[in-house]
């Protein structure tokens, strides 16, 4: 999870059903909320994110170990000198209000739930210039407060790195495994 500028660290994000390990099966999961989103690799090109096999510690566990297996000229960051670098987007999902019905249309807007769209933005939309490939433990866990005042654990937080923008300022960059 990357929080990005004025953003705060948060699980608070439209959950989904998810295939998290790669297994064929969709699991819910809760999705990063506003000022974050989650690194990925659209491996297959198709303009989605479809699997946890096209994220960063979904399978193995260690973001930031492949991370560095990607990091192609050993200097500690996956930069535009790796050649991973332009393949690599941030995932976020975004709650739209739904569009009002047409004049024609006998449908009504009322009680209709709000749109989730899914955005995938390159690294250098994002004006992000260089991911730390290396993290340290920092244990956290992400609860939710119920209603009826119990939490659910959203998720657990395990290592913590940077990332540099274009211009030097530094961000978070986490590995946080989900809840299922």
């Amino acid at each position: 999870m990357l929080t990005l500028p004025g953003g705060t660290a948060n699980l608070d994000g439209p959950g989904l059903r998810f295939d998290l390990d790669g297994d064929g099966t969709r699991e819910s999961i809760p999705f990063v909320g506003p000022g974050c989103a989650l690194l990925a690799w659209d491996r297959n090109g198709n303009g989605c994110i479809d699997d946890g096999r096209e994220l960063f510690g979904a399978v193995s566990g260690d973001g930031f170990a492949e991370l560095a297996a990607l990091d192609s000229d050993h200097n500690g960051w996956i930069d535009e000198a790796d050649p991973v670098w332009s393949h690599l987007v941030l995932w976020q999902r975004q709650m739209t209000e739904a569009a009002a019905p047409s004049s024609t249309s006998s449908a009504s807007a009322a009680g209709t739930p709000p749109a989730v769209t899914d955005r995938l933005i390159s690294l250098k939309e994002a004006g992000i210039g260089a991911l730390s490939v290396s993290g340290v433990s920092t244990p956290f866990l992400y609860k939710r407060q119920q209603d009826d005042g119990s939490s659910d654990v959203q998720g657990m937080l395990r290592a913590s790195g940077v990332y540099l923008m274009e211009d030097g300022r530094p961000g978070a960059l986490q590995q946080v495994d989900l809840a299922v």
